[in-house]
């Protein structure tokens, strides 16, 4: 049933990227605080459909809903519940259900019977009420929605783009929900081009060529990338230049998930990178918890060296480590890292020559893969 009651303190969902919201909440805010006694208030929401009453009245619930009351709810969608089978005493059940003085169980059977309940049990709870979407008379007849039948300190909030029925109410406020100026929308349409350029980009690599520096850049791995892109393949390629200590952006860690299969160019050099290693640990790290594929390429460096941390390979990485301050436990968490790569299957090019074959044979690997179905393990 499309409906939401909340009766506790838990905040509501308003939405992922709200835009003008805020604003909008301290003016509600601030007429309910210019009511002038203990009297139940009763502020309507006005505006035409999808313009974000709704929106502003969960994120008013949220800002004042741990305010002191003795029970608390959000009826959601009145109008379209109304007119499920049994909706109205739907509606009421939800209502009642937050004014219960015991567990003991209520039955309605009829729209009247449930009148009498709540008109008898309202008066003396101080609650906070938001009634949503209400399009009909009805409705507010059916919950009982009247100044009198409310307890001291009351707020009672009712969204709607029918402004008679507010007059009919007689409530205290009308708060009007204005389309957007040309600021919020400039800053909405602008929150819309990047959650649509996130989506595409997702969705836009197959791969992510993972390289560091001038020993691989032109003798493998532009040549590798042109292949690649040259087999339709969509490549994002890392070989951006990064100053010494800076750490690792956390735009890449994140970019990192999203792709499908993961190269990476191991060479003698290569551990002595604290900026390399972040990011080889990071893609180990999606390889384990969401099965990225990770293809190794040992250039001119032995899969041993790499496991065991010898040679030039072995070199590199005790340069690193005596020249950073690292924990035993971060240490022992790349050596394993570099175990755990070193023996995964990889593609070994030992040297230069017949690099184009070496190539080829990957590049036919990596469109196999590709067209696997489902997620890769």
């Amino acid at each position: 049933m499309a409906s939401s009651s909340s009766t506790s303190s838990t905040n509501l969902f308003v939405a992922d990227h709200p835009v003008g919201v805020e604003s909008r909440v301290q003016e509600v805010i601030q007429l309910l605080k210019s009511r002038q006694s203990e009297d139940p208030v009763l502020l309507g929401i006005w505006g035409g459909g999808g313009i974000g009453k709704t929106t502003i009245a969960k994120a008013v619930y949220n800002e004042i809903h741990r305010h002191h009351f003795e029970a608390r709810s959000f009826l959601l969608n009145v109008g379209e519940v109304w007119k499920q089978d049994n909706g109205e005493v739907s509606l009421q059940k939800q209502l009642i259900s937050v004014i219960r003085s015991s567990s003991r169980r209520i039955t309605i059977n009829t729209v009247e019977s449930g009148k009498r309940i709540l008109q008898e049990r309202l008066p003396r709870w101080k609650i906070l009420l938001v009634v949503d979407d209400v399009n009909k008379k009805d409705q507010l007849g059916a919950l009982c929605i009247r100044r009198k039948w409310f307890g001291q300190g009351s707020i009672i909030i009712i969204t709607t783009r029918d402004h008679d029925l507010l007059r009919w109410l007689q409530v205290d406020h009308v708060y009007t929900v204005n389309a957007m100026n040309d600021s919020e929308s400039l800053e909405a349409t602008t929150q819309a081009l990047i959650i649509y350029f996130l989506f595409l980009q997702e969705r836009f690599y197959d791969v992510f060529l993972s390289f560091r520096g001038k020993d691989t850049r032109e003798r493998l791995t532009s040549h590798l990338y042109t292949s690649l892109q040259n087999a339709g393949i969509y490549v994002f390629r890392d070989d951006n230049e990064i100053q010494p200590g800076e750490k690792i952006s956390v735009y890449l860690l994140e970019a990192i998930r999203q792709y499908r299969i993961c190269i990476v160019v191991l060479y003698s050099n290569y551990a002595s990178s604290n900026w390399r290693m972040q990011e080889l640990e990071e893609i180990m790290k999606c390889r384990r918890r969401w099965g990225l594929v990770v293809i190794p390429v040992f250039y001119e460096v032995d899969p041993s060296e790499v496991e065991h941390q010898t040679g030039w390979f072995g070199d590199g990485f005790e340069r690193l480590i005596s020249r950073i301050s690292m924990r035993n436990d971060m240490r022992r968490n790349w050596k394993e890292m570099l175990l755990e790569i070193g023996g995964i299957a990889g593609f070994i090019f030992p040297n230069s020559r017949n690099g184009n074959e070496y190539i080829r044979i990957l590049v036919e690997h990596v469109k196999s893969r590709l067209s696997q179905s489902g997620p890769f393990y």
